[in-house]
Order: C-alpha cells, then sequence, then structure tokens
C-alpha cells in the first residue's frame, strides 16, 4: 500500500503542475470529452484502471511506470467521478489537493469503485443444508462497515487486483463482499453481472473466489481461492496467477496480531470450557454440519465457526 500511495502523490504532483501550466489534463488522462456524462466517466475509470491495473503487470521492471499510470487515472476519477470536485475543477481548473481524493491510494480509489455498488440489504439464511454454493446461507457484507474489521480491507483488495487481472468484462460488473453464515471464517469475493441472484452466484454470469479467515490456524495458506475453471478468465499466464491470489506478510501479521488481540480478552465460562456433543458421521458433510447447527442453535445463540468446529466435532 506504500507503494501505491507515493505513486499516487507523484501523480497528483506532476497533474497539479500541469494545471498550474494552464492546461486541462484529467479529461485527456480519462480520455473522455468536457462534457462527458456521469456514466462515461465511470465508464472510462473502469476500463482504463483494468487495462493498466498493477496486477496485470507482467514486467517487474515496468512496475513503478504502470504504478504511476493506475494512480494518475484513479486522481483523474476522484475529481471528475465526483459532481462537486469536477464542477470546481471545470471552473477553476483546481485540484482537490487539501480533501480525501489527494490523501486516498489508487488501490483505495478502485477498491471503492467497485464495492460501493454492492446491495445493501440485509439477506437471511434460508437453506437448511448451508452449503457453501448457495447464495442463500451468505450475507453481504459493506467493506467500510461495521461488521468488517479494518485489516480486511486489504485482504479483499488483493482479492479485486486478482479479479481484474483473470475476469474478462470485469469493467461492466460489480463486485460483492459475501460471508457465510455458518462458516463465518468463509469469505467470498464475486464479481458479477447484475442482478445479484442465484445465476450470478453459481451460474455463468459470475466468477467468485474464496477466502478462509483463520489466521492461527497452522497450515492455513493466506491466499483467496479461485475454484473456477477457465470460463471467464482472460488471457492471464496460469503462471502468474497463484502469486496474484496471496496475501502479503504485512497484511497477515496484522491479521495474525488483531487474532491474538481477540483471543487474549476474557471469555465467558461457556466459550473457554464448550461442551462437547458426539455428531453422528465423520468429516464436514452437509448432513453432519446440519445436524451440528441445530445441536449448538438450541445451546448457545452467539458463537463464531471455530468455536463451532471445537465444540461439536470430533
Amino acid at each position: 500500500m506504500h507503494t501505491h500511495s507515493a505513486a499516487f502523490a507523484s501523480a497528483c504532483w506532476s497533474l497539479v503542475v500541469m494545471v498550474d501550466e494552464g492546461a486541462r489534463p484529467l479529461y485527456a488522462v480519462l480520455g473522455i470529452a468536457p462534457d462527458a456524462s456521469a456514466d462515461n466517466v465511470k465508464q472510462a475509470y473502469r476500463r482504463l484502471a483494468l487495462q493498466h491495473h498493477p496486477d496485470k503487470c507482467p514486467d517487474p521492471a515496468q512496475a513503478a511506470d504502470t504504478e504511476a499510470v493506475f494512480a494518475r487515472i484513479a486522481f483523474a476519477y476522484e475529481v471528475l467521478g465526483d459532481s462537486q470536485r469536477r464542477k470546481r475543477y471545470d471552473l477553476t481548473g483546481e485540484l482537490p489537493q487539501n480533501d480525501t481524493a489527494a490523501g486516498r491510494s489508487a488501490q483505495e480509489t478502485f477498491l471503492k469503485e467497485y464495492m460501493q455498488t454492492a446491495p445493501k440489504t440485509a439477506r437471511a439464511a434460508t437453506q437448511a443444508d448451508y452449503s457453501l454454493h448457495s447464495l442463500d446461507n451468505y450475507e453481504i457484507l459493506e467493506v467500510d462497515g461495521t461488521n468488517v474489521p479494518s485489516y480486511m480491507r486489504e485482504i479483499v483488495a488483493r482479492g479485486l487486483g486478482y479479479l481484474a487481472a483473470v475476469v474478462e468484462g470485469m469493467e461492466d460488473k460489480d463486485v460483492v463482499l459475501l460471508r457465510h453464515f455458518v462458516m463465518d471464517q468463509m469469505y467470498a469475493l464475486l464479481a458479477y453481472t447484475p442482478p445479484l441472484d442465484a445465476g450470478a452466484f453459481g451460474g455463468d454470469r459470475g466468477y467468485v473466489i474464496t477466502y478462509y479467515d483463520a489466521p492461527l490456524q497452522a497450515g492455513i495458506q493466506p491466499s483467496w481461492s479461485d475454484q473456477n475453471g477457465p470460463a471467464g478468465r482472460s488471457g492471464v499466464a496460469s503462471s502468474s496467477l497463484a502469486q496474484l491470489r496471496v496475501i502479503d506478510d504485512q497484511a497477515v501479521e496484522r491479521r495474525r496480531l488483531a487474532a491474538l488481540e481477540w483471543n487474549g480478552k476474557d471469555r465467558p465460562p461457556a466459550l473457554v470450557a464448550p461442551v462437547r456433543h458426539k455428531v453422528p458421521g465423520e468429516g464436514l458433510t452437509a448432513e453432519r454440519l446440519t445436524a451440528a447447527a441445530l445441536l449448538l442453535a438450541r445451546q448457545e445463540t452467539d458463537l463464531g465457526c471455530n468455536m463451532f468446529i471445537r465444540a461439536v466435532l470430533w
């Protein structure tokens, strides 16, 4: 994130210099006319941001140039994508050096653009089998909401960068962050063509990747998982895809420290020494998960996924 911020600051400065010289560069950056509609501004940003996204840069030697271009595109959109900033820019040529547009990184702009369009309505669990492949079994999360911790922004940004690199037609898609109702350590990031329904989650209108949030569990790779087939993917070399999904070390460490802090807090007696019950069967089959969930629901009303597994499955 520090690299993105530095590139963004450099891009802002170069644009300030251009404005001081009497030019109006932002429309040229996005390749649009001064009278372009708000929808045209959005479409231009998405197209260019996806084209120049750093995760699509195969050559490390060109990484700095790619970062600078990506940052310049983001800053242009921060100004022209906001009606008040755009009006001020059109009238005076001034850039918002003292507001949030100047302080936001290019990756944050990209994240805000895609995640802000997610539906805000709450969903209720309706299926008894708690399948990982049914949209009805996930809640929709707002990245900036109180139900998503701050460290998840970095993890989501990584997943969004991966989607930008591999999903065809990404500029026309919306993206939503989901969390499973029962297996609440399971997150999903879905790029889809509206509407958000079963056809988007498990059909040909969507592309979903998943993240299992277990920072203190040994052997769990901190990475997004992609179980999709070749359909819907762009032509990115498969050898580079795995690295694009991996969460960077700094984000992983922040997540681990947050988990350690949470685990260090006082616990109610029920969480310290959970009552164990034998659930018939073996493994994590749909039937066994259903039976375990029903058993747990009769005892506790507020247990997380990790305690759920520890308390009822041997």
